[in-house]
């Protein structure tokens, strides 16, 4: 009898589904990517209504638990750009065209039809917080900000995330921080991660307590480049 996955391995499954959904895209024959690339920009400029509802079916869950689970964390930060976010990823799932050439297609769109999808979609996302489909992430009153790996996820706040990914030396704050941030992983499974980043010998991976803040400085500079992006 098989046993039944835990909340966190069914949510990390359903993660991994979804970046595989993405990634089967970017691996498309080309004739196809470009051939879905024009259907996009098709309805980009003449059918914004159904670019909107897409939007929604993504806000809600309609095309799966990590695309919404996902979703939701990227509605929760206020310095993410949602609106670009929630257009390159149904342009993925529903025309399923990659992310450059959505990015590519929206460039060449005119200024005001432009406008015209950004505010379908505003609308959209402030239907989905209203609605309380995607609320904030939040831990004793504080928003967390997530850096996702290939196993686990892990939750940390802004300030976290600024003092781990600061320049210079940071050790004195990921010393700080690394009593205070919960990881919902096992040491295999945080050296797994950190012996893929190439960066350490397995000597230096046999070090539990030291991996545990080298995987939060990496989580720290993942969140980071998610924040400038």
């Amino acid at each position: 009898m098989s046993r039944i996955p835990t909340q966190q391995e069914y949510e990390m499954n359903e993660l991994r589904v979804f970046r595989k959904q993405m990634e089967e895209v970017e691996r498309l024959p080309l004739a196809e990517r470009q051939g879905n690339a024009m259907e996009w920009f098709k309805d980009l400029m003449n059918d914004q209504k159904l670019i909107a509802e897409r939007v929604g079916w993504l806000l809600n869950g309609s095309y799966g638990k990590g695309s919404f689970d996902s979703a939701c964390r990227v509605i929760a930060s206020p310095r993410m750009n949602q609106v670009a976010w929630c257009a390159i990823t149904i342009a993925n799932l529903e025309w399923r065209c990659p992310a450059k050439m959505a990015i590519a297609s929206w460039k060449k769109l005119p200024v005001e039809t432009r406008y015209i999808v950004n505010e379908a979609i505003r609308r959209e996302i402030a239907d989905a917080k209203k609605e309380g489909y995607c609320g904030e992430i939040k831990k004793n009153g504080k928003k967390l900000l997530y850096a996702s790996f290939n196993r686990f996820e892990i939750g940390m706040p802004k300030e976290a995330v600024e003092d781990m990914s600061a320049s210079g030396s940071v050790d004195s704050s990921v010393a700080y921080w690394k009593p205070k941030i919960k990881i919902s992983a096992t040491p295999d499974q945080i050296r797994a991660e950190l012996k893929e980043q190439g960066a350490w010998d397995a000597e230096e991976l046999s070090d539990n307590d030291a991996n545990l803040g080298r995987i939060l400085w990496i989580g720290a500079g993942y969140i980071k480049e998610e924040m400038r992006g």
